[in-house]
């Protein structure tokens, strides 16, 4: 999911930045970046207010001793 993502905006922002500076003038450059200091902004935001520090119960991998070799499956090279 995040790769299509990443994918779709990396196509779309070259289109979007292209029509804001047709002329390429210092204002429509300062749109550019004023408009992508909003976005960071905003997504920091999001990330600020949904984020979590709880650790996750995947962080915990399971032991299972059937994946484990035992001592007299393993040799000395």
């Amino acid at each position: 999911m995040s790769n299509a993502l990443a994918f779709g905006i990396v196509t779309i922002v070259p289109v979007v930045v292209g029509a804001m500076t047709s002329n390429q003038s210092l204002e429509e450059w300062q749109s550019v970046f004023w408009l992508t200091g909003v976005v960071y902004v905003v997504t920091s935001a999001v990330f600020v207010i949904f984020g979590s520090t709880d650790i996750q119960p995947w962080n915990f991998p399971q032991e299972d001793e059937t994946q484990q070799p035992s001592e007299e499956e393993t040799e000395f090279l």
